[in-house]
């Protein structure tokens, strides 16, 4: 049975943990949504993407934009995923695929919003995980879900901790299993994670590239000015995270009150 001390201890470790989350999440650019692959996850499964290139174009209020490149000779899973298990898949350079994402902008006033678009990881050579899946094999597919930019919303752009251009996204994946534009069927198993196959689920990515221009403002087009092609690099994951920078001073904040509010425990001497 835990104890009231027990319970301060612990409330005490949160709150040591919700500040370092929210100390250690990206804090230059403030549209970052503030999101990285939830390795501990027990769940948790990534595609590794590389040599990303990425374009846009704009026409009025209205903005698209691309970004290609290859996904990488893995793909990385925890025990408890229920399509691997965590079987460490396309290792020795087995498994080279393609990345592709599409995605389309309004402008209203200053602020530009995310209104639709997919993305694909398809198997270009190679087996990745067992036999019979080949070249041309849709892996994982994904539909972008509309939002605003930044923490609260459904994507975000800005310098990281690591002095890197980022780009984040949320998506939404169908794992209805034997139809092969959602993808493969074991890989479905995996990003449904707790949920019955045929449920759409949530996931995330982060994109990041090492070259960035000096940003400024808020406009579209000078998010990729100057990001050299082939130099994107990112994770597309599951589970997605729940804000960590939120979450973090929501717990910090909720021990402090609690602390604050917890009457001082009287001494006791034997006599």
């Amino acid at each position: 049975m835990q104890t009231g001390r027990d319970f301060m201890k612990t409330m005490k470790v949160l709150a040591i943990i919700g500040l370092c989350a929210a100390l250690g999440a990206p804090q230059a650019g403030a549209a970052l949504m503030g999101i990285s692959p939830p390795v501990t996850s027990p769940y948790y499964a990534d595609f590794n993407v590389n040599n990303l290139t990425i374009d846009d174009s704009v026409s009025g209020s209205t903005a698209t934009m691309s970004i290609t490149g290859t996904a990488s000779d893995h793909y990385t899973s925890s025990v408890d995923s229920p399509g691997t298990h965590g079987v460490q898949q396309g290792s020795g350079g087995n498994f080279n695929g393609t990345f592709s994402l599409n995605a389309t902008f309004t402008e209203s006033g200053s602020s530009w919003s995310l209104t639709g678009g997919s993305f694909t990881i398809d198997q270009a050579t190679g087996t990745l995980l067992f036999s019979g899946v080949g070249a041309g094999t849709v892996l994982l597919e994904g539909n972008l879900i509309p939002g605003a930019a930044g923490p609260q919303g459904t994507f975000g752009f800005g310098i990281n901790s690591f002095s890197k251009a980022e780009f984040d996204f949320l998506y939404t994946v169908n794992t209805t299993q034997n139809v092969p534009a959602n993808g493969n069927n074991i890989i479905l198993q995996d990003w449904a994670t707790v949920n019955p196959i045929g449920t759409t689920v949530k996931g995330a990515m982060d994109l990041q590239w090492g070259s960035y221009p000096s940003w400024t403002g808020t406009s579209l087009p000078n998010w990729t000015d100057g990001l050299a092609p082939d130099d994107g690099q990112g994770d597309v994951f599951i589970p997605e995270p729940s804000a960590y920078p939120r979450f973090a001073v929501g717990v910090a904040a909720l021990a402090a009150i609690w602390a604050r509010r917890s009457p001082a425990r009287k001494s006791v001497t034997a006599k």
